[in-house]
């Protein structure tokens, strides 16, 4: 797992996913050089940047919850805010909803507050046998606070909302593609 940074074209490797998420600066390219499938903790993404597979390789991220004390488990994978944006490109992920785990739902990529999400030429499997509650793609958003916010934009800044956008790409399991969730405040 390699960060290529965009300003100075170095390149520095980390062991896991979750590592070079956490140093990559806005235009960073996380570029993943391996076959086969390695399993990852959830990530957190607050810049923009992007997450492919190297040239000749086929990457598998195989999602694994993380426990955190005091909270329970960690169900959203990637998490998205800040006005952070991550493009997924040729690359397969598994995520696999565990029946022990409760939770409100498990999903793949959690925006709240982000710019875009956009997935080419990827793989979405999820593993669902216990019919959860899952998503591809969640918008998680305040309602009052959200409220107070658009009143408050002006009409340039309203026009700067979150992009999805899923190109030649397959996604199978049980989940649905998006889900939208408002968090009171």
């Amino acid at each position: 797992i390699v960060v290529i940074r965009s300003d100075t074209n170095s390149e520095q490797a980390f062991p896991t996913l979750e590592a070079a998420c956490a140093v990559a600066q806005d235009g960073s390219v996380i570029e993943l050089r391996y076959n086969g499938a390695r399993t990852e903790s959830p990530l957190r993404i607050r810049n923009k940047i992007t997450i492919r597979g190297a040239k000749g390789f086929r990457p598998v991220v195989e999602f694994v919850p993380k426990e955190i004390p005091a909270a329970g488990y960690e169900t959203r994978m990637v998490t998205l805010s800040g006005g952070g944006a991550v493009d997924l490109v040729d690359v397969s992920f598994i995520l696999n909803v565990k029946a022990a785990i409760a939770a409100d739902a498990w999903v793949l990529v959690s925006t709240q507050r982000a710019d875009a999400v956009r997935m080419q030429r990827i793989l979405v499997t999820v593993n669902n046998t216990a019919k959860r509650p899952a998503a591809v793609v969640e918008f998680r958003g305040g309602t009052n606070r959200m409220m107070a916010d658009m009143e408050m934009m002006t009409t340039s800044q309203m026009s700067n909302q979150l992009t999805v956008r899923v190109a030649d790409s397959l996604i199978r399991g049980g989940t649905d593609l998006f889900h939208a969730k408002a968090i009171l405040s």
